[in-house]
């Protein structure tokens, strides 16, 4: 029987153990976020006071930077050896690390360095029975590859390159030299806009360095493999989407209006901090009761959640997540037989060929043989393990 299942949301780290639940935070994040505090304090006499004003140096540094600074930082992946230590990849401000703890000891002290760079983000770990650890990296080249740190070392290497997207390494546990990833080859149109393709689900051989692509569909993304007790493969489908990096002619008009937008709800976010009152007073307070986010970012995708939100609460009017419908997680058969497990998934986590942990993005469910049970209120989180 598995006892506790551990989650990010955000900057924290959430273990939830027989119904109870406890947030914990990253010593690195504290770390740094408190080196900040002290830069700025340390040259805080060139932005305040008559001799800032008098140079016109004058600057709107304040706490509420060093918090915005902490509220940007993000547990990006977690793993576990089996035990009771975590594995788990940080990027606050323009640095990102791997660290280890013990969730059996209490206190934030016994936070183990593995890496760190300033010139790198990582996130997706997958740690290994013989201690390896995969992640995805964005490296100095803005190349975001498959990496494979060995244990007792620092030292890793990219094991994927060329001009694609690959994220969520994970690994065989019938092979040790095998690792599933999802990829995204890039291209260039003739006129130099980039765009990336469909995401695919891809096999490495560690041994032979033999790369294959499993399962590709040009109309759907394929993301975050995993692989059950019977050797199927899980992922998440969702419809593919064209990313280019350039704006269309609609999207230049409507920057006037999003900056407005964005403007206006700073201005009510500090109101209601400060005054406990928003600035339209005719409808609900929304300091005083839970609002439903209109749109986000999830994986680099927009989530127009307020519109998925209340799309399923025709379906689901007790615990409708922000997740579209059409984000299925999915299990593949040896024999290429495909069965839809859940709808409006952001993340899970495989248990065996018949129980899974899964977000909707606004709850945590937990699924054995069918029946689905409300597990926590956790929002996005990044990534699942159970222990």
């Amino acid at each position: 029987m598995i006892n506790r299942i551990i989650c990010s949301e955000n900057e924290k780290i959430v273990i939830i153990d027989n119904g109870k639940t406890q947030k914990l935070t990253s010593e690195f994040i504290n770390q740094y976020c408190s080196n900040h505090a002290q830069i700025v304090k340390k040259h805080s006499w060139k932005t305040e006071g008559y001799g800032a004003q008098f140079r016109h140096e004058q600057s709107s540094l304040t706490n509420e930077h060093i918090d915005s600074l902490h509220a940007m930082a993000r547990i990006t992946g977690i793993s576990s050896n089996g035990h009771d230590e975590i594995i788990y990849s940080v990027t606050v401000g323009d640095t990102s690390g791997v660290f280890r703890r013990s969730i059996a000891v209490e206190g934030i002290d016994n936070e183990g360095h593995i890496l760190h760079d300033r010139q790198l983000k990582i996130f997706d770990i997958a740690s290994n029975s013989d201690g390896r650890i995969a992640f995805s990296v964005i490296n100095k080249n803005g190349e975001q590859n498959i990496a494979i740190c060995k244990k007792g070392t620092s030292q890793y290497n990219e094991i994927t390159e060329g001009i694609s997207i690959d994220r969520n390494p994970c690994w065989d546990p019938g092979d040790p030299d095998i690792l599933l990833f999802d990829s995204a080859p890039a291209g260039f149109y003739s006129s130099g806009q980039r765009v990336v393709y469909s995401r695919s689900i891809m096999k490495i051989n560690l041994v032979t360095s033999e790369l294959e692509e499993l399962f590709a569909n040009d109309n759907y993304d394929l993301v975050n493999p995993q692989i059950d007790d019977a050797g199927n493969i899980w992922c998440i489908r969702r419809p593919y989407k064209p990313v280019r990096n350039a704006m269309s002619l609609l999207e230049i008009f409507l920057i006037p209006y999003r900056l407005g937008v964005a403007i206006f709800r700073a201005i009510e976010f500090f109101t209601i901090k400060n005054t406990g009152k928003p600035l339209i007073t005719s409808g609900p307070n929304p300091a005083k009761s839970q609002s439903v986010p209109e749109d986000m970012m999830y994986d680099n995708i927009r989530i127009e959640a307020q519109k998925n939100y209340k799309e399923n609460l025709k379906y689901d009017n007790q615990f409708a997540g922000y997740i579209p419908g059409s984000w299925e997680l999915i299990s593949i058969s040896k024999d290429k037989n495909i069965t839809v497990k859940a709808k409006g998934v952001c993340t899970y986590r495989v248990i065996s060929h018949d129980r899974f942990i899964y977000s909707n993005g606004n709850y945590l469910f937990d699924v054995t043989d069918n029946k689905k049970v409300k597990v926590s209120d956790i929002h996005f989180p990044a990534s699942i393990i159970v222990i």
